[in-house]
């Protein structure tokens, strides 16, 4: 039970003064937090981790999974269930998060779909092809290039190198890498309630 704190700015983009009085938020935020114990790293094994969790986190969340597909049509969550992977030189994590009526039972569903998951070669090829797509669809906003390859440069990192790290990685580190990261050791929810 650490607390966590938000911020929530509202900007008025409009021609015409605009007033918050209140905001209500209905469905509690769930937020599961996966910590990585594999830190101090820095350069292409940087992006290859990267990209090994982002493979992993299509396999697993993606609206096209059994986990969320199963979620979905009991009704413990909504569309707004999704999942990202940060990283940094000195700490990495990846967030799975959205909205449900049953935090809690969001978090016992992915504990225990992962304890049993059986990562298919075709998932992998799947969601390898997916997050090829979104690297390269990346280029399409000069804002996410600028963003992407300063924090990559800050980090030590050259996403020139990208296509061939890509290339390299396997069904087999994905496989590895699922079984450091993804453990419920390493993982713990939060809920964040709005008002009825």
């Amino acid at each position: 039970g650490a607390v966590v704190e938000y911020t929530i700015r509202v900007y008025n983009e409009g021609q015409v003064d605009g007033y918050v009085e209140e905001i209500k938020d209905h469905l509690p935020d769930q937020l599961e937090f996966v910590k990585d114990n594999e830190t101090n790293i820095t350069g292409d094994e940087m992006i290859k981790k990267e990209i090994e969790t982002q493979i992993l986190i299509g396999m697993l969340f993606s609206k096209s999974s059994p986990l969320y597909k199963k979620m979905y049509e009991a009704s413990i969550i909504n569309d707004s269930f999704g999942a990202q992977y940060s990283i940094n030189e000195r700490y990495s994590y990846t967030l799975i998060e959205g909205e449900s009526k049953n935090a809690k039972a969001v978090y016992d569903n992915i504990i225990d779909y992962i304890k049993d998951a059986k990562l298919s070669l075709e998932d992998y090829k799947a969601a390898r092809n997916s997050v090829w797509g979104g690297f390269v669809k990346m280029f399409n906003s000069t804002e996410a290039v600028g963003y992407n390859f300063a924090i990559g440069i800050l980090n030590g990192m050259d996403y020139f190198n990208y296509k061939p790290i890509f290339e390299s990685v396997t069904f087999e580190d994905v496989k590895k890498r699922f079984e450091k990261h993804f453990t419920k050791e390493n993982s713990v929810l939060s809920v964040v309630e709005g008002e009825e």
